[in-house]
């Protein structure tokens, strides 16, 4: 998969692109972290709090800060998307 079939598969539930990872009231907001290859490795999910929430495995959910996921597995945060809050 690439970056681009990762944003038009998140435009389809409302969200487009945007600028920033900033923390905005009635937004919600994703992150596609990308590997250092350019594929798409993870999403997470901004919480109300500002920390992002991730689903890590089967039954694994853990809240961390933006660049804490970051490394080879993951790769780095390098696309944000957002919609309004539902």
């Amino acid at each position: 998969m690439s970056v681009t079939a990762f944003t038009k598969a998140y435009a389809t539930l409302g969200f487009s692109v945007c600028e920033t990872s900033e923390l905005e009231p009635n937004v919600e907001k994703i992150a596609i972290y990308v590997t250092s290859d350019g594929k798409p490795q993870h999403v997470a999910r901004q919480l109300s709090n500002g920390l992002w929430a991730s689903k890590l495995g089967r039954v694994e959910d853990i809240e961390h800060e933006l660049l804490g996921l970051s490394g080879k597995l993951y790769g780095l945060p390098q696309v944000f998307m957002a919609r309004r809050a539902m």
